[in-house]
């Protein structure tokens, strides 16, 4: 299991009007990761990571502003015979503003399917589906002393992959990331 943790903490005086306006700003963010193979066909990692912004302004304490964004997630690959592969994923992203009246939850749901051809293992082919629940958006929540930004991007949305890779060293599948 992984754990992270980090927060900023940040005071920046802006002259409105002629009167200096202190906007004070906390940022705190965590998360945990957890990463299982308890066999070798099979792999699973599970995260959680939370975010909460707060700003705070002397002039307009109307204005402050509390923008919370959590993310939990979930992989799972599975080892088939015949060097055949599923990967599926899920990702929720939460992001919410009460003062904006914004609340925003955004599942991600992606899955492949591949297969290493040939004796010598050197190519593979792979059938990748992205965003299947047809969700997918990017957002963006700013406050500053004297406005609101509040964006929902529509993004690139459901799309299928066909891919065919050729490697003249040879394709390897790890069902563990070196990385995590």
């Amino acid at each position: 299991m992984d754990l992270n943790g980090n927060f900023n903490i940040g005071d920046n005086p802006t002259r409105i009007n002629g009167v200096i306006n202190d906007t004070r700003s906390q940022n705190y963010s965590g998360g945990a990761r957890l990463s299982l193979t308890p066999v070798e066909w099979l792999t699973f990692y599970g995260n959680a990571n939370f975010g909460f912004n707060y700003s705070q302004f002397s002039i307009s304490p109307n204005r402050n502003q509390a923008f919370t964004n959590n993310n939990y997630g979930g992989e799972l690959t599975l080892k088939l015979p015949n060097d055949l592969y599923i990967n599926t994923s899920m990702n929720y992203r939460i992001n919410k503003n009460a003062q904006l009246d914004f609340d925003l939850r955004v599942p991600l749901w992606n899955a492949s399917v591949y297969h290493i051809l040939g004796k010598a293992k050197k190519a593979e082919i792979r059938l990748t589906a992205v965003d299947m629940l047809n969700r997918n958006v990017a957002v963006t929540l700013n406050r500053g002393a004297n406005y609101t930004q509040s964006e929902t991007i529509q993004t690139l949305v459901r799309y299928f992959t066909l891919g065919f890779s050729y490697n003249m060293r040879g394709v390897k599948a790890k069902m563990r990331r070196e990385d995590y």
